[in-house]
């Protein structure tokens, strides 16, 4: 990822990651934050509902694909994608 313009990173949030790049629990943070929720970041049921808007309704075989990454993942990338 290219941390310095935040193009790749703006690009995966606004369109989704590819179903098998396994970035989904990062994705998913992100929207919680950038939807104003990140005080329920770590909320498996918030997550969950999350991640299936971006995968379209669907899910992983176990259910969630969880974020359970320190909150600084999220903040670095977060002002830059809500500019995107």
């Amino acid at each position: 990822m290219n941390s310095s313009s935040g193009v790749p990173v703006a690009t995966l949030v606004l369109t989704g990651p590819d179903p098998g790049c396994g970035l989904h629990g990062l994705h998913t943070a992100w929207k919680i934050v950038l939807e104003g929720h990140g005080s329920q970041l770590y909320d498996p049921a918030v997550q969950a509902e999350i991640q299936r808007t971006i995968l379209g309704g669907q899910t992983f075989e176990a259910g969630l694909n969880p974020f359970n990454n320190p909150p600084q993942m999220v903040l670095p990338t977060s002002p830059r994608l809500a500019a995107a």
